[in-house]
């Protein structure tokens, strides 16, 4: 009887249990991951350099090779697994690209240290010399795949933080000789939310959007929130 009891009180304790639903656009872990630029790739290529230094090392301990690599290979597939089941398909591209930066930076990186160190003879003792320069040739190709898609992502980082630059800049002009202020700007992509407050009549929001229309030159969706005050 207690046993059914405490099973019952399990149940209904689980019952109540609620997945948060994860912000893909504000958490910090998953926006991250999902827009890998240049500087993921040079990381990614220290860091797996570093790991297999750290073998060759006897005064490092042993996991934390194992632990650099876990950090730079769990997140992004993380954050696969979650965009899947969110049906994030964008994040889900992003973060998986992440990850083979990761993962075939730090094969190259790290076999190139083990070949200088000279710890690689015994595992390719039995292969010929030609199959170990395919190899090698091979991970090398397969990582100047991956930076054509994150030289691109880099590309669109750096004119996304122009626009974001640019907007702010003209928001504040456009509100200089009127009685409100800006509390909160934020612009996502080719939107525009922006939160003002004060008195006295209201701002014409369409001739913010002509004026960034006009310096952007292109269409920009604009959201404005009015708190008296």
């Amino acid at each position: 009887m207690v046993g059914v009891i405490g099973l019952s009180w399990l149940l209904t304790e689980v019952s109540v249990i609620t997945v948060p639903v994860l912000s893909f656009q504000t958490n910090t872990q998953i926006v991250g991951r999902v827009s890998p630029k240049m500087i993921d790739l040079f990381a990614a290529l220290w860091s797996g350099a570093a790991a297999a230094f750290a073998i060759r090392r006897e005064d490092v301990a042993d996991s934390l090779p194992g632990a650099a690599i876990a950090i730079a290979l769990v997140p992004p597939l993380c954050v696969v697994g979650i965009g899947q089941a969110q049906g994030q398909w964008n994040a889900v591209g992003g973060a998986l690209l992440l990850f083979l930066t990761n993962f075939l930076s730090i094969l190259l990186a790290g076999g190139a240290v083990l070949a200088l160190l000279g710890l690689n003879k015994a595992a390719v003792k039995g292969l010929e010399g030609h199959t170990r320069r395919n190899a090698y040739l091979l991970v090398a190709l397969a990582i100047v795949l991956v930076i054509i898609p994150l030289g691109t992502t880099t590309i669109g980082i750096f004119q996304q933080r122009q626009m974001e630059k640019e907007t702010v800049q003209l928001a504040y002009q456009w509100v200089a000789d009127k009685d409100y202020s800006i509390r909160r700007i934020q612009v996502i992509e080719d939107q525009v939310i922006l939160e003002i407050y004060g008195t006295g009549e209201r701002p014409v929001l369409s001739e913010l959007g002509d004026q960034l229309n006009a310096l952007l030159d292109r269409p920009i969706k604009l959201r404005m929130f009015i708190v008296p005050s």
